[in-house]
């Protein structure tokens, strides 16, 4: 459905429902790109804070805890974006980390 009509300024304007289905598309993929940048912009801090809880609750030295870490489904699972996981707290993220290192697997909680 397609409407063409003059605006105030004398310009010929078209309405049209793909023009509103483009804006709609268009706004969902600066939405994505703006939750991989943040993304992008936060795995630093969080693997920074993931392996300080693993040096000070394990004992672990920072070498051992980044090893131990980096070698992890968690940590496979964390770079992934669409998972969506690094939405998690340090200590969500930490009791995922010991269950996978206690069972060898990681049971992910409803929220």
């Amino acid at each position: 459905m397609k409407a063409e009509y003059a605006n105030k300024d004398g310009f010929l304007q078209r309405d049209s429902v793909e023009h509103e289905g483009h804006a709609e598309a268009q706004s969902a993929e600066q939405m994505e790109t703006r939750e991989q940048e943040q993304f992008a912009a936060l795995m630093p801090i969080i693997t920074e804070s993931l392996a300080s809880k693993i040096v000070r609750e394990q004992k672990l030295s920072e070498t051992d805890a980044i090893i131990a870490l980096y070698n992890s489904k968690l940590y496979a699972l964390l770079e992934d974006e669409s998972t969506k996981l690094w939405q998690y707290s340090t200590e969500m993220l930490y009791h995922l980390f010991e269950e996978e290192q206690k069972t060898g697997s990681i049971s992910f909680p409803d929220v």
